[in-house]
Parts: structure tokens; sequence; C-alpha cells
């Protein structure tokens, strides 16, 4: 009886470790820029695992943003410090990660218009400031 239940525990636990799914993150290369005399250092990360993004300035989080298993783009806005933050941001591994033709299709369209990649258009007060790749 004992060794059943030790059986029974370890397929449990095999079962339960193998259905743990590490999150993988990608982190922005950290930017800087002087705006109206204030440094700002721009960052950010995505967790590819939840399709989830954070962007930063000066290490505090403004714009925290789950995509949709189909949409690659949002566009986000925040402020920070009288400052108005808008960030155009495109994933492209929000749509190649779905395997056969939900993969294949989305990587054609996004190949020809020139996007493959994980990149946030930041812009404040709606001039161009930088780009953060991730």
């Amino acid at each position: 009886m004992q060794r059943q239940t030790i059986i029974t525990v370890l397929a449990g636990s095999i079962l339960i470790a193998a259905c743990i799914k590490e999150d993988v993150v990608k982190t922005a290369q950290e930017k800087k820029l002087v705006v109206a005399g204030q440094t700002l250092k721009f960052g950010g990360s995505y967790n590819v695992t939840r399709h989830s993004l954070k962007v930063s300035i000066n290490g505090d989080p403004v714009i925290k943003e789950k995509f949709s298993d189909l949409n690659p783009a949002q566009n986000l806005n925040a402020d920070y410090e009288g400052l108005r933050i808008t960030s155009k941001c495109y994933f492209s591994s929000v749509l190649s990660k779905k395997g056969g033709f939900l993969e294949v299709a989305p990587r054609k369209v996004q190949s020809e218009k020139g996007r493959t990649g994980d990149e946030c258009v930041i812009l404040i007060d709606g001039k161009m400031a930088e780009k953060l790749y991730f």
C-alpha cells in the first residue's frame, strides 16, 4: 500500500512539474533622452509567455498592458511628470507562436510590411522620441 502511495505521489509531482511553464521575458535596451531639461531613461520588458508588456521611465513602470492572442499592435498612453507619453507597440511574437497556418499567414503579412520584430515607438507630447526593441 505504501509503495502505491509513493508511486502515485511521484507521478503527480512529475505531472505538475511538466505543466509548470517558465516565463520567457525579453528586456529592451535602456535608452536615455533629455526632454524639457529632464533626463528620461526608457526601458521595458515583454513577457512572451503571458503577452504582457511593461514600459518604464527612470525605473517607474508607466505603461502596463497585455496583448490579446490575435492582436500584435497596441497604442498605449500615460502621463509622466507633466509629459504625455504615447507608445505605439507592435509585437510579432504574439502571432508567431501559434503553429501551422495560424503562424505562416501572419509571418507572411508581417514580412511584407517589414514588421518582424517586437518594438515600441515612444512619442512624447505627440513627437517621436525613441524606439525600444525587445
